[in-house]
């Protein structure tokens, strides 16, 4: 698995992925009309693409499974839908909403650490944006991210809402319990 797809399962993971409803199925969570456009988007860090969003919000990360005496083989894993509303769906279970203020929240209420700000992402102070090539700018420069598929100011809002979720900026990991007997 890449490195962008392995910090995004974490994140979902953060979100509440990992967590069953014992209420059945969630409320809609809704954000301001107009805000995301839901388009076929390729995340690549470098030249290597990690992350897909298909044209129905479906979100897939490549994984990569090595068996001894054989060659790396990939695959691709959905692991969430996003929607035009600004929800991310994880099993069946809407897990986080974009406010209409443009801040994500988790479904278990942690206070947001991004926020969606026109065609900007703020994360800690910090803008991040994405150029008119696809390539991100303000973040870690190191990382050499770029995004195909953009094709209005909804489309780039969308991708920086994956970029957001999928870099951990939905809410922090928690920490890994402690191992008994230690």
């Amino acid at each position: 698995m890449t490195k962008l797809g392995f910090v995004f399962v974490a994140a979902l993971a953060a979100c509440g992925g990992n967590k069953s409803s014992s209420t059945g199925a969630s409320p809609p969570m809704a954000a301001p009309a107009g805000m995301l456009t839901i388009a076929a988007l390729e995340f690549y860090e470098g030249n290597e693409l990690g992350m897909k969003l298909a044209a129905d919000g479906k979100l897939s990360i490549k994984g990569k499974h090595t068996e001894a005496g054989k060659p790396p083989r990939e695959d691709w894993q959905d692991v969430g839908i996003i929607s035009a509303a600004g929800t991310i769906t994880v099993k069946g279970e809407v897990v986080g909403k974009l406010e209409a203020d443009g801040s994500f929240m988790s479904k278990t209420g942690k206070v947001p650490v991004f926020k969606l700000d026109g065609e900007s992402l703020v994360i800690d102070g910090k803008k991040i944006t994405i150029d008119e090539k696809g390539v991100l700018q303000g973040g870690n420069d190191g990382a050499k991210i770029h995004i195909t598929g953009i094709t209005d100011a909804g489309s780039r809002r969308t991708a920086l809402f994956v970029l957001a979720v999928a870099l951990g900026g939905a809410e922090p990991a928690p920490a890994p319990a402690p191992t008994a007997g230690y």
